[in-house]
């Protein structure tokens, strides 16, 4: 139960804080790490500073795991694969303030992603999907 919370908590957090999804094998992944290293310790009294340095180093671990699960998945999601014109439209309506994906033609949408310097999305793994917030627009 301890791994499960564990890696759940750890990562919601790193999802939301990232604001990108992150691959189920490295939810798989990193719960088989914390059962591996918390079976073992169970049935013993620790003390606070132990765990606490325990925690912490299982948290890094897990960050460092989730962060390279998404480089994993963004490098594998660059390669060239047919996007299609609707999530071109998509993607650049999500940068844009105040407008609509029905608002933009393709043309624009991929001009809008190349003078932001960012990849058209790609066809992705199984990934766990967080809510995404879109960007806010300030208003004068």
């Amino acid at each position: 139960m301890f791994a499960a919370v564990c890696v759940v908590l750890a990562g919601a957090g790193h999802a939301l804080a990232s604001r990108d999804d992150i691959p189920l094998w490295t939810l798989g992944a990193g719960f088989l790490g914390v059962v591996a290293v918390a079976a073992p310790l169970t049935g013993r009294v620790r003390s606070l500073p132990g765990i606490t340095a325990l925690l912490a180093a299982a948290q890094t671990a897990l960050h460092t795991l989730f962060g390279l699960g998404q480089h994993g998945t963004a490098a594998a999601s660059s390669m060239p694969t047919g996007t299609g014109d609707a999530t071109l439209v998509q993607q650049a309506a999500r940068l844009v303030c105040g407008t609509t994906a029905a608002a933009i033609s393709p043309a624009q949408a991929q001009k809008i992603l190349t003078d932001a310097r960012i990849q058209p999305a790609r066809r992705r793994t199984r990934t766990w999907r967080t809510p995404g917030r879109r960007p806010r627009c300030g208003r004068p």
